[in-house]
């Protein structure tokens, strides 16, 4: 296995896990940000010694992803995971009464990944998925009380302001591979 999967690989099976299981959630969503922030720590160092990784993976035709490491997002790697396991630890003591914890911790793992996945992206294709994958989980996350009617507004109003953005990065990307012919 390329060590460019190890930061992604442990939150977004602790997503899965979590919503397998429903139960230990807060274990393992902080098991798996911990692997990932091991994972990160593997790359800078790899990244120190001189070892930058590319991971093909099947994408578009003609077109694989690609997911890289280098000096710059290793260390952004290993700075996503220690924010996410920093608010995963906070989380622990938050969200002990609260109900529907595994939703919680399984969208917070979610996020995670998307966000090891967006400084890893080698390419606009994976870059523009995992940004969205994070406004999704953004949205599920600030609506987490949706029967608070603010907590809804807010994530309503979040969507909205997303998907503006989300449309002035499509045509940012659109408009690159018009120009360079490539993605």
């Amino acid at each position: 296995m390329s060590a460019v999967l190890l930061p992604i690989l442990p939150p977004l099976i602790a997503a899965l896990a979590v919503l397998i299981l429903r139960r230990g959630s807060a274990a393992l969503a902080l098991a798996g940000a911990t692997l990932s922030l091991a994972g990160g720590v593997r790359l800078l160092a790899g990244a120190l010694d001189g070892q930058a990784e590319t991971l093909l993976l099947p994408g578009l035709p003609d077109m694989p992803l690609r997911l890289v490491s280098g000096p710059m997002t290793a260390l952004l790697s290993v700075a996503v995971a220690t924010v996410g396991t920093f608010v995963l630890v906070y989380a622990i003591g938050y969200m002990k009464r609260e109900s529907g914890q595994a939703r919680f911790y399984a969208v917070m793992s979610l996020f995670l990944a998307a966000m090891q996945a967006l400084v890893l992206a080698g390419d606009w294709v994976l870059l523009l998925a995992a940004w969205e994958l994070i406004g999704l989980c953004s949205y599920l996350l600030i609506g987490f009380w949706f029967q608070r009617p603010a907590a809804a507004a807010a994530a309503k109003k979040a969507f909205i302001v997303t998907r503006l953005g989300d449309l002035g990065f499509l045509l940012a990307i659109l408009y690159l591979f018009a120009h360079a012919a490539s993605i």
